[in-house]
């Protein structure tokens, strides 16, 4: 393949596909062979510095670009508007020359193209906004988890059924966060760690999502709790409140600001926390052993304790891909 520098010799009379740059207009014109679009590709690196998708090789294979007239202008097309900054047109199209010959009408096709700068300011803004909705969720997460240990150390029941109605608020904005992170997707076609991160996005909204449904299951603890018992030993579950809350928050943190070490401290204390919640345990069935009449409370305070184990859990894998979103390294943990 030539240089950047180099412009192949292609011959003006045979039947091509070329790319004509101008400010902010591209036509892409198709011949009547898609194997002369071997020869023209050449060129059109040299005439147009267009990056192309990483994906596209997947996407677009040779079987569908042959299959019919139509869809071979739709592959070059797609190719042309997959405008990234990382892949060459001419790497992505480095397999052309085993498609066979496939004659068709000829096609033009005209379309606006944004240029790099236009196209990566907006797929900041959206990031930014997406940041923002995961900020906010984890900060909904994290003070309905608060909330829902106080009402359960402190016997509110009354505060528990409000944990149970707020959580609503949470499940919206996690949808919205997923939206914002798919249609991002679709609209910028991101790689590298932008893909990283918009797919990190969809993940970590569930995770935390989850996290609030595991508040209202503390707060639904905590009304069963009050109804058939007064000033109960809850032990040390406000520490491994305080744990859970303070993982959750610097997991996100961590994603939010590409911050893999801080991420790593998180998934060390995984282990602080699961050796609180033995002690828990241990300390319960003592308390049901000593006097029976404690045992429909210590079950539910058990589920308390199970949901803020989970909250722990959840908080290491929103570590894991705040990892994977700065490195592009796959953590995998022996448990």
């Amino acid at each position: 393949m030539p240089s950047p520098a180099q412009t192949p010799n292609v011959p003006t009379s045979a039947p091509f596909i070329g790319a004509v740059d101008g400010r902010k207009k591209r036509r892409v014109v198709c011949g009547c062979a898609i194997s002369s679009l071997v020869g023209v590709v050449h060129s059109a690196c040299v005439q147009l510095p267009l990056p192309v998708c990483a994906a596209t090789e997947a996407l677009f294979s040779p079987e569908r670009a042959r299959s019919s007239a139509v869809s071979a202008a739709r592959f070059c097309e797609n190719i042309a508007k997959s405008v990234t900054r990382e892949r060459s047109l001419a790497s992505a199209l480095a397999w052309l020359p085993g498609i066979a010959a496939a004659p068709f009408p000829n096609l033009v096709l005209n379309f606006e193209c944004k240029d790099d700068y236009v196209m990566r300011s907006e797929l900041e803004r959206e990031l930014t906004q997406i940041r923002s909705g995961l900020s906010q969720l984890s900060k909904q997460a994290i003070a309905a988890t608060q909330r829902a240990v106080k009402t359960l150390v402190t016997g509110d029941a009354e505060g528990a059924k409000q944990i149970r109605v707020d959580d609503k608020a949470i499940d919206a904005l996690r949808y919205q966060v997923e939206l914002d992170s798919l249609t991002a997707m679709a609209r910028q076609q991101p790689v590298a760690h932008d893909a990283r991160e918009l797919l990190a996005a969809t993940l970590v909204a569930v995770e935390l999502e989850r996290c609030g449904d595991y508040a209202k299951g503390i707060a639904r603890a905590a009304s069963r709790i009050a109804s058939c018992i007064q000033n109960l030993d809850t032990f040390n579950i406000a520490e491994i409140d305080a744990l859970v809350r303070s993982m959750l928050e610097r997991s996100v943190h961590a994603l939010l600001t590409n911050d893999a070490a801080e991420a790593e401290h998180v998934l060390r204390d995984d282990a602080i926390v699961d050796a609180l919640y033995g002690d828990l345990l241990r300390h319960i069935m003592a308390m049901m052993s000593r006097d029976p009449r404690n045992i429909e409370a210590g079950l539910w305070l058990l589920h308390a304790a199970h949901c803020l184990e989970r909250i722990g859990d959840r908080a290491t894998n929103i570590a894991e891909r705040a990892i994977f979103v700065a490195t592009g390294e796959q953590l995998i943990r022996e448990d």
